[in-house]
């Protein structure tokens, strides 16, 4: 049966449509608490990291322009594929008209995505503290959801950021090669942190447990996460034409867009996490059941 390319246009509008309601309007109370990354008890702390994070990710922004004009690689690199067997024998990756700029620049890079994943884990500690005592307040089991204190908050994160420290150079250079299997496993990795920061379980048992956990919640987890994702997409597509009136407004903006979108998985990864710790069997509440 020959169907016309309009009425194939209209289907396929008509599910994208349906797909967008059904994934945004229906979640609607539960993305507006995950991205409502304001909503804590003592804000200023968290309000001072945000703006900390925002102006490091500023920072790579107004390097002079030598910084990170990689052209001359880029033409070597178009050079070498273009050559004979023989005369890429003769090339070394040593001839790599790489300068002291550009690689002070992938440092300083590799420094910024660090200090974002620590700021992520960072909101995470503060976060379950304040959701843990607002649960405390509410009458619910004390022993399950009891707050760590900031003394302990502030020794885990400190053995955390050593561990990242670390292990941050090897973890880097596999997920670059393997990067589409590390999708994958970024519920695992956002929630790990918080198992730790919580204060439930030690460092090696907060692993095993909270692997546990999301192997239950994996798919509701990342469900959400494809939704920030695309939140994340969208907003940043509706930044663009700023960079038409003022690349420096631009610049800003982008900035606040991806700590804003850090901060929100990290709400997830609590809010989840806080779930799992509840009903650790996988037949959970809803996530918007315990806000």
């Amino acid at each position: 049966m020959y169907i016309s390319n309009t009425r194939i246009c209209l289907i396929f509008i008509f599910d994208f449509l349906f797909f967008w309601y059904n994934t945004y309007i229906m979640n609607f109370d539960i993305l507006l608490e995950i991205f409502n990354i304001d909503k804590l008890k003592k804000k200023w702390p968290v309000r001072i990291l945000f703006i900390f994070m925002v102006l490091i990710n500023l920072s790579l922004r107004f390097l002079p322009e030598e910084f990170y004009d990689f052209s001359a690689i880029y033409d070597w690199m178009d050079v070498f594929a273009e050559a004979s067997y023989e005369q890429k024998l003769q090339m070394y990756t040593s001839d790599l008209p790489i300068t002291i700029e550009n690689v002070i620049f992938v440092l300083l890079a590799f420094i910024v995505v660090f200090i974002n994943i620590m700021g992520l884990m960072l909101y995470s500690g503060i976060f379950i503290r304040d959701y843990r005592t607002m649960f405390q307040q509410q009458g619910r089991d004390r022993r399950i959801l009891k707050p760590i204190s900031f003394s302990s908050l502030f020794g885990r994160f400190t053995l955390l950021f050593l561990w990242m420290a670390a292990i941050c150079i090897p973890v880097y250079f596999v997920s670059v090669y393997l990067f589409f299997i590390m999708i994958f496993f970024v519920p695992f990795f956002i929630i790990i942190p918080v198992g730790y920061l919580s204060g439930d379980y030690g460092f090696f048992e907060s692993v095993s447990k909270t692997i546990v956990y999301t192997k239950g919640h994996y798919f509701l987890i990342s469900r959400y996460l494809s939704l920030i994702f695309i939140s994340y997409i969208i907003v940043n597509f509706i930044s663009v034409p700023l960079s038409g009136i003022s690349m420096v407004a631009y610049y800003v903006a982008d900035a606040f867009i991806l700590v804003w979108i850090l901060f929100s998985v990290a709400r997830l990864a609590v809010i989840s996490y806080t779930n799992m710790v509840v009903s650790p069997d996988g037949h959970t509440e809803k996530i918007n059941n315990t806000i």
